[in-house]
């Protein structure tokens, strides 16, 4: 057995206004903004900064010195962690 409410107009807006900030409000939870520091950067470029060859970064990688990110079919590295080694390795 069903029942019928009438709404107001107000209360009709309320709702939707509602329902709209709960979907938004899931969706950033399951996809989170990427910060500048969670900017991902390419091989190239992470052997660049830290001014060493693609082969030791693939073998860093492996030894767990660097966390890669599979993206798609392409391997990345956060920025902010290769900033971080980088000023590492200079003290």
């Amino acid at each position: 057995m069903s029942k019928l409410a009438l709404l107001s107009e107000i209360e009709i807006d309320n709702l939707i206004n509602l329902s709209i900030s709960s979907a938004i409000e899931h969706l950033k939870q399951e996809n989170p903004v990427e910060t500048p520091e969670d900017e991902f950067i390419t091989r190239r470029d992470a052997a660049d900064i830290l001014k060493v060859s693609l082969v030791t970064i693939s073998d860093w990688s492996k030894k767990g010195i660097l966390n890669p990110y599979q993206h798609n079919t392409r391997i990345r590295f956060k920025k902010s962690d290769i900033q971080t080694l980088s000023q590492t390795s200079k003290n």
